[in-house]
């Protein structure tokens, strides 16, 4: 699946906060593409506080196809391949993204300029 295709697929996501003493300690995303299934394939994980690669052991037990943890404005993504995670330079589920694009434009101040310099980058204007 290309990004440009993802327009074309409906996303269900539920976005969980997980909390710990009443204090966030992170923010997650389960994405499914396409149809509903029974696990979803890729978790996105915004880490508030002092994260470790333990992380990954919730995500292990549902076999979740590709998690992206987000930790000190980098992003690292991680494949889930032999029944374990590896961290991987770019995402398997959508090969074509550009990574450090993303990144940059997460960290843009304007979500409209953000949403511009995507599009940019993905040839869309």
């Amino acid at each position: 699946m290309t990004i440009k295709e993802l327009s074309l697929y409906l996303w269900a996501v539920l976005l969980v906060e997980v909390k710990k003493r009443g204090h966030p300690l992170s923010l997650m995303n389960l994405i499914y593409l396409g149809e509903k299934k029974a696990n979803p394939d890729l978790a996105i994980e915004v880490i508030l506080a002092s994260g470790s690669l333990e992380k990954l052991e919730k995500y292990r037990r549902f076999e979740i196809p590709e998690v992206w943890l987000w930790e000190n404005n980098q992003l690292q993504v991680y494949a889930f391949i032999s029944s374990e995670y590896h961290l991987v330079p770019r995402s398997q589920l959508l090969p074509d993204l550009d990574i450090a694009l993303l990144v940059s434009c997460v960290q843009m101040p304007s979500r409209l300029e953000a949403m511009r310099a995507f599009r940019h980058g993905l040839h869309y204007e």
